[in-house]
């Protein structure tokens, strides 16, 4: 969550505005009663007042949508909206006792506005310091978040899956790790990071970024239990890389395609496709020495 924030100044040098305009969100402090320097972490909790919102026009968010001027408390990580996604990254700009006028910007270009008071941080450290079980389930939230938000906002769900991914591999590999000695087995970690893979690719192939869904799905080509799901995806990629030869090899793999009908017709299509493409080479190089 973690994104590139410019501040700004006025002439007593003091912040006044902080922006991020990668991703259309702005804060502007209103007041600030110093207590402390620290700030919320991903894995901390904000009570909060939320007030003066303006044009949400009934655009999903759990947050913003809490009655007005009431205390409620935000677990960071648990946003499954757009809007709430970026509140959270606001708040972890954000000082306990500083109140700022923050802002929105959607697709449309219209611009969302709202009060926001951190009246207490629950601070619960960073995520470097979790153990391993408590990073593991962390993960797996980050990933059931993911999927919940996939659907309708596949570009944060990529997000999640990204952060949960990081969480498990700063702690590989994994041969050595045991639940008696570290609190979870090697291969539930393993599972989970194969299905983040697999998630992260999904999300990957929405945006035709083909060669990246080949190397996430490597291990397709090392695991002798490969997952159909798995194996379409990386056939999938390579049939759009027009690595015909290779797209078919990957769903040959799976000894129960035949059986499976996604399978099957993108099997029927990549061998199509193939003809086709070879057919229509040999008729360039044809016409280049008739």
């Amino acid at each position: 969550m973690n994104s590139k924030w410019e501040a700004k100044y006025d002439f007593n040098k003091n912040a006044k505005s902080y922006e991020c305009p990668k991703k259309g969100i702005k804060k502007e402090v209103v007041s600030f009663n110093y207590q402390s320097m620290t700030k919320p972490t991903e894995i901390s909790r904000c009570l909060v007042i939320i007030d003066d919102i303006k044009n949400l026009n009934n655009r999903e968010s759990n947050y913003l949508s809490a009655k007005l001027k009431t205390e409620f408390w935000i677990e960071l990580g648990s946003a499954v909206t757009a809007l709430d996604y970026y509140v959270e990254i606001i708040l972890q700009q954000m000082f306990q006792n500083e109140t700022s006028r923050c802002y929105i910007k959607t697709k449309a270009g219209e611009e969302i506005t709202f009060i926001i008071k951190l009246i207490k941080i629950d601070f619960k450290g960073y995520i470097f310091e979790l153990n391993l079980k408590d990073a593991y389930e962390l993960s797996k939230k980050y990933k059931e978040n993911g999927v919940l938000m996939f659907k309708k906002y596949p570009k944060f769900a990529q997000e999640y899956f990204c952060r949960a991914a990081k969480i498990l591999l700063s702690y590989g590999p994994f041969d050595d790790l045991s639940e008696e000695n570290d609190g979870v087995e090697a291969e539930l970690l393993k599972k989970l990071l194969q299905n983040l893979k697999l998630n992260i690719s999904a999300c990957l192939i929405k945006e035709q970024r083909y060669e990246e869904v080949v190397f996430l799905t490597s291990f397709v080509e090392e695991n002798s239990e490969n997952i159909d799901k798995a194996i379409y995806r990386r056939a999938l990629a390579l049939h759009n890389l027009k690595e015909f030869k290779k797209a078919k090899e990957v769903i040959e793999k799976s000894k129960t395609f035949r059986k499976n009908a996604e399978l099957v017709n993108l099997h029927t299509k990549i061998l199509n496709d193939w003809k086709t493409n070879d057919h229509n080479y040999k008729n360039v190089v044809r016409k280049m020495f008739s």
